[in-house]
């Protein structure tokens, strides 16, 4: 994989195999809540307690939603017990 080089370095597209791929956007905790059908307060609890991928930028956490959707088909939000940790 290659990248250009230069001042708008990442603004440009990646080439893969000679052809030119985006780089997936990041995204806020609500838009990954929106996305996974619960509240941001859930997002935010899964990434303290169950590891949900994110990338702290400056103050503000982001993630992407291809790591995201990983991490929920490897079972990440488990919700048998997030029903029990709700109830303590």
């Amino acid at each position: 994989m290659l990248s250009t080089l230069g001042d708008d370095s990442l603004l440009k597209p990646i080439l893969a195999g000679g052809a030119a791929v985006e780089p997936e956007p990041w995204v806020t905790a609500e838009q990954v809540a929106h996305h996974l059908g619960v509240v941001k307060d859930t997002v935010y609890r899964w990434r303290e307690q169950r590891n949900l991928p994110a990338h702290r930028v400056g103050r503000l956490w982001k993630f992407q939603i291809s790591e995201v959707n990983k991490w929920v088909r490897a079972g990440g939000p488990d919700t048998l017990s997030a029903e029990k940790e709700d109830r303590s």
